[in-house]
């Protein structure tokens, strides 16, 4: 927790923060997508699957997915960038704590932004195999979220932090709770 707190407390010029974002934005733009839409599925027929056959309400949910969760992401993403001289990523994080925009209505927009667009994938793809590789992604983030992000925030930004919790959804976007 310690390590977390301490990257968190230095600042990081724009140059710095491109040359680790750039890298990043390659995985989560390009490399995943192409395993969900392309690698997993040739997984999923090496291992002599079916594919779902979700129908066109599948491929439809798919699309809806990734136009509803690719910008929230997107949002996001530029937020911490530009608005909190920070990134997504723990070893420059954020220097603010987000709490308007897309933050008014969850915590983690980023995160379901990303989950949402990478399910809509694995349905675009009707593949088992790129379905499960999203529940593990997302059992591996939403557990990093809890057991070590949270605890990160609230340490860095206290009593806000807390508050801000306390009042805001996790992961759905909701509007927030009085008090």
């Amino acid at each position: 927790m310690n390590t977390f707190v301490r990257w968190s407390k230095k600042e990081h010029s724009l140059t710095n923060r491109l040359v680790v974002i750039l890298p990043a934005g390659v995985l989560f733009l390009g490399l995943i997508p192409w395993a969900l839409l392309r690698g997993l599925p040739r997984l999923n027929g090496l291992l002599d699957w079916p594919p779902m056959n979700l129908g066109q309400a599948g491929l439809a949910i798919g699309i809806a997915l990734i136009v509803i969760g690719a910008p929230i992401g997107l949002w996001t993403v530029i937020d911490q960038f530009v608005r909190a001289n920070g990134t997504p990523l723990p070893v420059m994080a954020t220097q603010r704590l987000l709490t308007d925009g897309p933050y008014a209505w969850s915590r983690n927009p980023m995160v379901f932004g990303t989950l949402a667009a990478y399910m809509g994938m694995s349905l675009l793809s009707q593949s088992w195999c790129s379905l499960i590789g999203v529940l593990l992604f997302a059992i591996l983030l939403l557990t990093y979220l809890k057991l070590i992000e949270e605890r990160e925030l609230a340490a860095r930004f206290g009593q806000a932090y807390l508050d801000y919790k306390r009042m805001t959804s996790f992961l759905v976007p909701w509007p927030r709770k009085r008090g």
